[in-house]
C-alpha cells in the first residue's frame, strides 16, 4: 500500500491541522446558517473561531486525541464526539468573554452539532488514511 504519512510526527501535525480546520468550517457554517449572524466580516468569524480552537487545543491533548495510537482506533471516536460536545459550549463562553457579546443558545447548539459531525467525520477519514499507511502497528 501507498504510504501517506512519513512518520508519527507528521500524523500528529495532520491531526491538529485537520481538527482546527474542521472547527473553522463549523464556525463558518454556523454563522451562515443561524439567523442574525450574517452578514459578518471574516474578521468576526476568526474572532469567534479562535476561542473554540484554543479550547480544543487545550482539551484534546489531555484526552490523548493527538496520540497516533489512540487516533487510529475507530472505537475512540466516541471520545472525539464527547469532547467536541463538551468543548463547544466552553468555547462559546470564551467567545462571550473575548468579544464581549452574548451568543444565542441556538448558535451554540448548531455549532456543537456541526463541529461534532465535521470533526468526527474528519477523524474517521484520518483513521482510514492512517491505517493504510501504518498498518496499525503504531505504539
Amino acid at each position: 500500500m501507498r504510504k501517506i504519512f512519513a512518520d508519527q510526527a507528521s500524523m500528529r501535525r495532520t491531526l491538529r491541522i485537520g481538527d482546527l480546520l474542521g472547527y473553522f468550517i463549523a464556525v463558518l457554517a454556523a454563522v451562515l446558517v443561524v439567523p442574525g449572524y450574517m452578514p459578518v466580516a471574516l474578521r468576526t468569524v476568526v474572532e469567534m473561531y479562535l476561542p473554540f480552537a484554543l479550547v480544543w487545543m487545550v482539551v484534546a491533548p489531555f484526552a490523548g486525541l493527538f496520540r497516533v495510537s489512540i487516533a487510529l482506533q475507530p472505537r475512540q471516536l466516541w471520545l472525539v464526539a464527547m469532547l467536541t460536545i463538551i468543548g463547544t459550549p466552553l468555547g462559546a463562553w470564551l467567545v462571550e468573554v473575548w468579544i464581549g457579546t452574548s451568543i444565542e443558545p441556538v448558535f451554540v447548539i448548531v455549532l456543537t452539532i456541526l463541529a461534532t459531525l465535521i470533526i468526527v467525520g474528519w477523524r474517521y477519514a484520518f483513521i482510514l488514511l492512517g491505517s493504510d499507511s501504518q498498518d496499525n502497528r503504531l505504539s
